[in-house]
């Protein structure tokens, strides 16, 4: 945690930071092993930032729910070998979905949370 960027007040940077380091995470453990490392370590995640263990979990999932390599989810490999989809093909799809996610989709989802009051 001590070369992470966190800081307590800066909300939306520190989650984009938390769902990056569980997006990075899922290439070496692969994504179903992201909650087994990070999840015992949100109390200490949740203090260094100042947010709620709930939106410290979220970010987590946020992350280990973008795969980008196909490799990262086995049905993904399954389902690309039954398609007869290429593996650079895959690949290509994963790390456009990845940008798209982190460019789009989080922070809307992150918007989202504030408007609950989950941050």
């Amino acid at each position: 945690a001590a070369t992470l960027p966190l800081a307590a007040g800066a909300d939306a940077t520190n989650l984009y930071v938390l769902t990056l380091c569980a997006a990075v995470l899922g290439l070496v453990v692969t994504n179903p092993g992201v909650p087994a490392v990070l999840a015992p370590i949100a109390g200490g995640f949740a203090d260094l930032t100042g947010l709620p263990v709930q939106a410290v979990l979220m970010s987590q999932v946020a992350g280990f729910s973008n795969a980008i390599m196909p490799y990262q989810g086995s049905p993904i490999i399954v389902g690309m070998a039954l398609g007869g989809v290429a593996l650079g093909d895959g690949t290509k799809l994963l790390v456009a979905l990845t940008v798209i996610t982190f460019v789009v989709l989080l922070p809307l989802e992150l918007a989202w949370w504030g408007y609950l009051g989950l941050f």
